[in-house]
């Protein structure tokens, strides 16, 4: 056994050629060695992965940039109505308005071009222009006054959201194009710049575009749209190459019906605006994938030209129409949850509705137990409340142990509200603590 574990352990080495023991490296010197390996294989510490993080500038960018407003000032005052849902919901409400507002004035304007070419049928009021030049001022006020006031409070962080910078272009256009253009002389302009002007004044149509604010739905699914944008460019790519092919081989094969002169003339002639060049062939087929009318531009080529192109048209739609579009769907569909999914925006507007509608639960339980109407809890009413079997499946759903109300009443009870009785910061947020 001796010699066994001799050779097992190798031969001795003398004390005094020994390397010495690693010394116990302090927490620092740990940190600075973990900090270099992460250097040396991503090419930055973390500390600096986390201010270059988009992620988390989105998490905590607002907190880390705005700066809170000093006392006594404009800002103090501007705070108490900026943040509130009352102002951004009126805003939404006059964009609406004006949104219709300017559907109608489009609508007359379109009658009184109708009664020009009609010479005098459909006629509008004479009031009508004034009306709308009246709601023009308002809502051109209301929208100028909004921006400073928003300006004001937020200051530079106002322009860290693309949507705000949009905002901004469109009513500093719309202005500029109400108060300064419309005054302007043009008989002494050139028609290049009336022209740009009568461009700029397109920029007010965008405002409708504000009205997605009002609605989360909407919001959320534009910025999946705007996530998954290089997933349709690779499925249209795609589909491209198909159809582009399939456009080519039309074209070659009926070049020789075309130009033969013994042919139908009115099929010589449908064929060549269908099929007669790579352009024409290559709307065609784009017609015939997307708009659903396939039959349209395939029955005339086998009742009149040739029947084999039945076959071309059968496997065409089967593995291009119906096959290739609708693996495009699916492949769409999750990329785009995926999008919304890893969304931080979206992911922390979810978590924070949800916490609200879980404390505005809880409230509501609270308010239940509270039999005494005194604000706390006491280990009768905690036990009462419990005793409900649907509460205790509930409080299960959420992940808390609801079946000994005794410990679950001492791990709530923190001691900061009266000894013994648990208040309603206590029992909310050691709840919410204790889901995660």
């Amino acid at each position: 056994r001796q010699a066994v574990g001799r050779a097992l352990a190798g031969p001795a080495v003398p004390a005094e050629t020994r390397e010495p023991p690693e010394p116990r490296r302090s927490d620092s010197e740990c940190s600075d060695a973990a900090h270099g390996t992460a250097r040396r294989q991503f090419g930055r510490t973390p500390s600096d992965t986390a201010s270059q993080s988009a992620f988390i500038k989105t998490l905590i960018g607002e907190d880390v940039d705005e700066e809170p407003p000093s006392k006594g000032t404009i800002r103090e005052r501007l705070f108490e109505h900026m943040n509130g849902t009352c102002v951004e919901t009126f805003m939404g409400v006059l964009i609406l308005i004006n949104t219709i507002i300017m559907y109608v004035q489009l609508e007359f304007e379109g009658r009184k071009s109708n009664s020009v070419l009609e010479r005098g049928h459909g006629e509008v009021p004479p009031t009508a222009g004034m009306t709308f030049e009246v709601f023009a001022h308002f809502f051109t006020v209301v929208f100028l006054v909004e921006l400073v006031l928003k300006l004001c409070y937020y200051r530079g962080v106002y322009f860290h959201s693309a949507f705000n910078v949009f905002d901004f272009a469109v009513v500093v256009i719309t202005t500029i194009d109400l108060y300064v253009v419309s005054q302007v002389n043009q008989t002494n302009l050139n028609v290049s710049f009336l022209r740009t002007m009568r461009m700029l004044r397109l920029a007010r149509l965008f405002r409708v575009v504000r009205t997605m604010e009002l609605f989360q739905k909407l919001r959320v699914l534009m910025k999946t749209i705007v996530l998954s944008f290089m997933s349709i460019l690779w499925s249209m790519m795609i589909l491209f190459i198909f159809m582009l092919v399939s456009s080519l081989l039309l074209c070659q094969l009926l070049q020789e019906y075309i130009v033969e002169s013994t042919n139908d003339d009115d099929t010589r002639r449908w064929v060549n605006h269908h099929y007669g060049t790579s352009t024409k062939a290559l709307y065609t087929i784009f017609e015939a994938t997307f708009s659903g009318c396939w039959p349209n531009y395939a029955r005339p080529l086998i009742d009149e030209v040739s029947v084999w192109y039945a076959g071309f048209f059968v496997l065409y739609v089967t593995f291009v129409v119906f096959t290739l579009i609708r693996i495009i769907y699916a492949l769409l569909l999750k990329d785009t949850l995926q999008a919304a999914a890893n969304d931080a925006d979206q992911v922390v507007r979810e978590k924070m509705m949800e916490q609200k509608s879980l404390k505005q639960k809880l409230s509501d339980i609270f308010a239940a137990a509270d039999a005494s109407g005194d604000g706390f809890l006491n280990r009768e009413e905690f036990a009462d409340i419990l005793a409900h079997n649907k509460v205790k499946t509930w409080m299960g759903a959420l992940g808390v142990d609801a079946q000994d109300s005794e410990a679950l009443f001492d791990i709530l009870d923190d001691g900061s509200a009266a000894p013994g009785n648990i208040s309603w910061e206590e029992f909310v947020n050691g709840i919410m603590r204790m889901k995660g």
